[in-house]
């Protein structure tokens, strides 16, 4: 078998009486497979690559990765999609090309589902947008979040999606740490894994197999620092503490652990040795030894530290060195094709071995048999419409089961005078709060819906919309003169501008009390709603009704409209320590 270059240059240099043209098909793939490697393994090898689509088209780049290197996964971008009706057409082509290039099992199709359909995903498709994954622990239902996962599937399956990126089993262990609420489910582990196996139950109804994310990244890191004093280190786990395998736990004992994929925060690491090893012995010793998991592990190579900027294609390679079953690509597909040319020349020359990717591959091979079949790929789909109108009560349900109230009485807004002035104090942020068209985020105040939902009990809503940065003005002193009621809307103060925020709900904290102090002054009914991250309500809120909702969508708006209001009872509790 002949040796191959995986740099258009070098084999120029090697093969001078070859066409620039002829070079050009080598690269991408056409003469390949007949010049330097046997269409078996390039079966096998190609079933161990993703490929994420930048655009949802299916271009003559994709085609060939898909038939001349038989590449048997692919990751969608549903932001890029128009609706549901041209996702749909686009996974069956897809699927259509798989079977014509003879691919023995359907191609895994999946989709990043790190926040649940909330936000732009329900939107682009045309979704059920359903709460996600911190409103989802809130909801204190584990039943709930399974009715929620097999909906979310049945819309997925609907257009062929067949594999999903998620649930996210990261916890949140630092209180200071910013918070991304569409991804966690809380701060407990075991919860952690009991809502997740909740959801991974609900998922598997609908034949969508699961790939759970950040796992394991301070044990991969801690390994890392051993090597780092140590490379001849034998015993690089000793001392370890394997954070997630609690969660994990959850999932392996219950027969729902799918696939995994280690958690992204590995690419802060940046000595591709040391992290290849510490990947391999992560898995080994963890995940295949004590963790018992023999499905497939995936780690996106998009990201992964380099040995140098000139041998980015070289990134799969350390992948699959460090045990894993499946990586996935860059985006760029002239790095798409030197990565795959270079797994080959890996193979060839003995530094892959062949048995283990005929082993993962196998993995990867029943994974599929688990969540595709042709027929599947190619069954008639259920009716969206049909799906839609069932799961949007259900959204309506989860989102109104997740409002937390940290505040034994009830709402003082119960039996508000008509004539009493509410005050709305929110921020302005890119909206979350869409009803259908995307291209109208930058326009959008994001919580004009919380301020009509209101409006529905309380006619004489103000809404004065505040930025962070520019803190409380005279305006908004105006304003809090005139008011018989405030609601004060935190939004996710323990991110950057959580100085400033603070600062402003102080300021908004003392313009009230000296309101009140005011000789002959009316005591205003006060709320503070943190709207994202719960984290937001650790000030002095003596004297203040306090809730929560963990996103700013508008079913949570909406629901936390109807309990601020006194209209509903708020059921959820809070799914991480605020101290």
């Amino acid at each position: 078998m002949a040796s191959t270059c995986c740099d258009l240059a070098a084999y120029s240099t090697r093969h001078q009486g070859i066409s620039d043209r002829q070079k050009r098909l080598v690269l991408i793939g056409i003469v390949y497979f007949i010049e330097n490697i046997s269409e078996p393994i390039g079966r096998i090898l190609g079933q161990r690559l993703i490929l994420a689509l930048e655009a949802p088209l299916l271009t003559d780049p994709v085609r060939k990765l898909i038939t001349g290197y038989y590449v048997g996964n692919v990751v969608l971008k549903i932001s890029h999609f128009q609706g549901a009706t041209q996702a749909s057409q686009l996974i069956q082509e897809l699927q259509s090309l798989a079977q014509a290039a003879g691919h023995t099992q359907p191609l895994l199709i999946g989709l990043e589902l790190e926040s649940g359909l909330a936000k732009k995903n329900a939107d682009n498709l045309q979704f059920t947008q359903f709460p996600s994954a911190l409103s989802l622990a809130a909801c204190k239902s584990l039943a709930t979040v399974q009715h929620v996962g097999e909906a979310i599937g049945n819309e997925l399956s609907s257009i062929g999606i067949n594999w999903i990126y998620g649930p996210v089993l990261d916890i949140v262990s630092d209180l200071t740490e910013p918070l991304d609420a569409s991804s966690r489910f809380g701060g407990n582990a075991s919860t952690v894994g009991s809502l997740a196996l909740a959801f991974i139950k609900g998922l598997r109804k609908s034949c969508i197999a699961s790939c759970v994310m950040g796992t394991l990244a301070s044990t991969i890191e801690e390994i890392y620092a051993s090597l780092m004093q140590d490379d001849s280190r034998e015993d690089a786990t000793q001392g370890t503490d394997p954070e997630g395998l609690e969660a994990l736990w959850h999932l392996r004992g219950e027969n729902c652990l799918d696939s995994l994929q280690l958690s992204s925060s590995v690419h802060s690491l940046h000595y591709p040795i040391q992290l290849g090893r510490s990947i391999q012995i992560a898995i080994s010793s963890i995940i295949r030894g004590h963790l018992e998991f023999h499905g497939p592990v995936l780690l996106d190579c998009s990201n992964f530290p380099l040995e140098s900027v000139e041998c980015p294609k070289h990134a799969p390679i350390r992948a699959f060195l460090g045990d894993c079953d499946m990586v996935r690509l860059s985006s760029d597909h002239d790095l798409q094709i030197a990565s795959i040319e270079a797994i080959y020349t890996a193979v060839e020359s003995g530094k892959l071995s062949e048995s283990a990717s005929a082993t993962a591959a196998a993995r990867v091979s029943t994974l599929k048999d688990q969540c595709s079949s042709w027929d599947l790929a190619f069954a008639k789909r259920k009716d969206l419409a049909t799906v839609l109108s069932i799961n949007s009560d259900l959204s309506q349900v989860a989102y109104r089961e997740s409002i937390t109230v940290l505040s034994p009485e009830p709402s003082p807004f119960l039996n508000l005078p008509p004539t009493a002035v509410l005050v709305l104090l929110a921020p302005t942020l890119l909206s979350r709060a869409i009803p259908a068209n995307p291209a109208n985020a930058a326009a959008s105040d994001p919580f004009e819906p919380l301020g009509r939902a209101l409006s529905r009990s309380h006619p004489r809503i103000r809404h004065v919309p505040y930025t962070i940065s520019g803190g409380l003005t005279s305006t908004h002193i105006t304003f809090l003169n005139l008011a018989s009621a405030i609601v004060l809307v935190l939004c996710n103060a323990s991110s950057a501008f959580s100085e400033a925020q603070d600062e402003l709900a102080t300021s908004v904290r003392t313009a009230v009390l000296q309101q009140e102090s005011t000789p002959g002054a009316k005591m205003i009914r006060k709320v503070v709603l943190a709207a994202g991250d719960p984290r937001d309500l650790r000030g002095d809120w003596a004297g203040w009704w306090v809730s929560c909702c963990y996103e700013y969508t508008r079913g949570a708006l909406d629901a936390a409209a109807e309990v601020i209001s006194g209209e509903r009872v708020a059921t959820g509790v809070l799914p991480l320590q605020l101290r």
